[in-house]
């Protein structure tokens, strides 16, 4: 367990102002370079994400999607399609991103949705269970 040093643990308002600058100052450096990180990870994520998918991927992109261009097929865009396709077989949570990413706010509360989705398919089994006796 880690001990900390009591005469650290004093609010800002008891210290003397050289000591207020001072952590002041390491709280604005801190921040600083967490802000840094971020950025680089998110412009580490946007480039991962115009990187181009492979081959099968790529083939797989254009045989369902003909006219789409080859300076279009990115890994974004491998994603997209990769939620369009679990939407269609009935994910309402994949649904509901799409829905996001073309600018159309999903009705309804996700967890209420995926609680509906638990409730049918218990009725089914429930269903398949009574016909089979």
């Amino acid at each position: 367990m880690r001990k900390y040093n009591i005469e650290n643990l004093r609010p800002l308002n008891t210290r003397s102002e050289e000591d207020k600058k001072r952590i002041a100052s390491m709280g604005g450096k801190a921040s600083q370079a967490k802000q840094k990180y971020n950025r680089s990870i998110m412009n580490i994520a946007k480039r991962i994400l115009q990187m181009r998918p492979d081959d099968k991927t790529s083939s797989l992109l254009k045989n369902n999607i003909p006219d789409i261009e080859d300076e279009e097929l990115t890994l974004k865009v491998a994603m997209v399609f990769g939620q369009i396709r679990a939407a269609m077989k009935g994910n309402t949570f994949a649904f509901q991103q799409i829905q996001k990413t073309i600018g159309e706010e999903p009705k309804g509360d996700i967890s209420t949705e995926d609680k509906l989705d638990v409730l049918f398919s218990a009725i089914g089994n429930e269903f398949k269970r009574k016909k089979s006796e």
